[in-house]
């Protein structure tokens, strides 16, 4: 396929304008890790954020979840990472849920088929219903600290 001489270049219709925005938050709940995800998931922040879940997989002994429902862009390199800490997690017998609601960065995760294999939920609290926990296999009192009844 040829590219017009008028047509914009790729990156900008790609990628948000201006400098790279990038930002993480963590907190604990029983013995779940959050992981809050806000901006650009990219090439330039990916080694970032393998780092900090490298930390987490580490020092913590519970499931995970990855929020990125503040994220705006995501790459190859961002599925990379995201695959990788599901499949280290998975080797300990922890599990990773993602949570995204529809946007630009749902549909790069559907677009990858990854949607299962990340557990990919829209919201929090679809964690806490039955149909959430069956589908991402989290266990229900390491979100609330209950079992479930």
């Amino acid at each position: 396929m040829q590219r017009r001489r008028n047509d914009p270049p790729l990156r900008r219709s790609l990628r948000p304008r201006g400098p790279v925005q990038f930002g993480l938050s963590k907190h604990r709940k029983a013995r779940l890790s959050i992981l809050e995800v806000a901006g650009e998931l990219d090439i330039l922040t990916a080694p970032t954020l393998a780092a900090e879940l490298h930390t987490i997989v580490r020092k913590s002994r519970g499931d995970l979840v990855i929020d990125l429902r503040q994220a705006v862009f995501i790459d190859s390199a961002g599925l990379y990472v995201l695959l990788n800490v599901h499949r280290r997690l998975d080797r300990a017998g922890r599990n990773l849920a993602v949570v995204c609601d529809d946007g630009p960065v749902r549909h790069v995760i559907e677009l990858a088929r990854l949607t299962e294999t990340l557990g990919v939920v829209s919201s929090i609290e679809q964690l806490t219903s039955s149909k959430g926990r069956e589908m991402v296999g989290f266990a229900y009192q390491s979100w609330n600290g209950s079992d479930g009844s």
